[in-house]
């Protein structure tokens, strides 16, 4: 059985980030057939000396962890949850439900790449969101936390209460946190070690304004020679 990759960055029920809630119709199934392309062993980097694993099959999706193997007694695949107009390789399975009730979800296929699956719960709840992949990712203090938001997080006003306990965590560990906001710049620019605020011409047109200039931003990042890991569609279409 092939061996796959399974994304370190969601592990299992118990360390794993919440996500926003996702409108998807899953239908349940008794099996795998027809997935067949899904089938395999995923372990984290691959390698099947490490735990968590997770093994696909004809009968089902299993979880393998300590000597033990829990096998889904209820499968559902959630054809619709890249949205009524995706058309791309990924699988959504809810195979498996956390201790309050939500579906666990793998992602065969995620972000495109083959063998590549990642694994989510929603029971951190939205606030979760973003502090659990930090946490499951290792957040350590020689990184760093980019944000690009339009408030920067407002816990008074509960809005972005998801990137005020991101940021907390990020301070609580060392990590430095440079930022992008409109408005005042709310908690990213309270907390930020570098934070760029964009001046509010129009408080009307506070949102599409910020979001324009950190477009401009991440066009930068990624296009710059020492970056980019490959040319932008037309500039590659344009040298043919």
């Amino acid at each position: 059985m092939a061996n796959r990759r399974l994304h370190l960055a969601a592990l299992l029920v118990a360390a794993v980030t919440g996500l926003a809630a996702n409108s998807a119709t899953a239908v349940e199934i008794s099996d795998m057939k027809g997935f067949e392309a899904l089938f395999g062993r995923y372990a984290p980097g691959g390698d099947c000396a490490r735990e968590p694993r997770v093994v696909v099959d004809a009968t089902g999706i299993a979880m393998e962890l300590k000597g033990a193997t829990d096998r889904s007694a209820k499968l559902e695949f959630a054809a619709s949850f890249g949205g009524p107009e995706y058309q791309g390789n990924t699988k959504w399975f809810f195979p498996f439900s956390s201790s309050n009730g939500w579906p666990v979800i793998m992602a065969f296929n995620a972000d495109e790449k083959d063998g590549l699956l990642t694994v989510e719960s929603h029971d951190e709840g939205w606030a979760g969101v973003f502090v659990g992949w930090l946490k499951v990712s290792r957040l350590k203090a020689n990184d760093m936390i980019f944000v690009m938001s339009v408030g920067g997080g407002d816990l008074e006003r509960n809005v972005s209460p998801n990137l005020v306990e991101a940021l907390t965590y990020a301070r609580q560990v060392g990590a430095r946190i440079a930022g992008i906001v409109g408005r005042d710049g709310g908690y990213t620019a309270k907390v930020a070690d570098a934070c760029v605020v964009i001046p509010t011409v129009n408080p009307e047109s506070v949102t599409p304004h910020t979001e324009a200039f950190q477009a401009v931003v991440w066009h930068l990042i990624v296009s710059h020679p020492a970056l980019k890991s490959a040319a932008t569609k037309w500039e590659s279409v344009a040298r043919k």
